[in-house]
């Protein structure tokens, strides 16, 4: 698109941005199509016009990770689209080109705070959620782990490298399972081994 369209559109109350969208997983044909996904639902929003999009090849992102981007150029119909975008596609980044001051009716101001309102308590919510979730499963955890290391143990007595064999973890991960265990008065130790109380 020329510089001239770009203008008249802005003139027209449209914001010019560019946005960078960055994507991050596995397998590395899964982020290159999500990427593009991600491109399809923006562009599926009659307020939006995109007329540039650079793909970046996916990388080695480490840890069994590939990561990929897209930058795109874009004519955007308000400030409450930008909110949109920004809400449903979390982009890395949102340069705003054009025009220099943004004036916004106090409608629109109302709507986009109510919009970033939404979104905070709903993070809020699920960082409540998944705080509860990872406490219950902790718990049921501690409690396999406790009743794992007392069905190795029936009757013998065994140290802390061999409970640790028969139920899976490393020596240095049952320690602190069989420290709490003594605690609880599951478990006594004589030497180096452990037994059932």
């Amino acid at each position: 698109m020329k510089s001239k369209e770009i203008k008249e559109f802005v003139e027209q109350g449209y914001l010019h941005i560019n946005v960078l969208f960055e994507v991050v997983g596995n397998p590395k044909e899964h982020v290159e199509a999500m990427v593009r996904k991600v491109m399809e639902g923006v562009k599926s929003n009659k307020g939006v016009n995109v007329f540039k999009e650079d793909y970046g090849d996916a990388e080695d992102a480490g840890d069994g990770l590939w990561g990929t981007f897209c930058e795109a150029e874009m004519l955007i119909k308000d400030v409450n689209l930008l909110s949109w975008i920004g809400f449903n596609f979390s982009p890395a980044s949102i340069e705003v080109k054009a025009p220099k001051e943004v004036v916004m009716k106090d409608k629109d101001l109302s709507d986009f705070m109510g919009e970033l309102l939404a979104q905070l308590h709903q993070n809020n919510m699920n960082t409540v959620q998944a705080k509860s979730e990872s406490k219950g499963l902790l718990v049921n955890f501690n409690a396999l782990m406790r009743n794992a290391v007392l069905l190795a143990l029936r009757g013998e007595e065994m140290t802390s490298s061999d409970i640790g064999k028969a139920v899976g973890i490393s020596e240095e991960g049952i320690i602190p399972v069989l420290e709490a265990m003594i605690k609880e008065k599951t478990l006594d130790k004589k030497g180096d081994k452990f037994f059932r109380i």
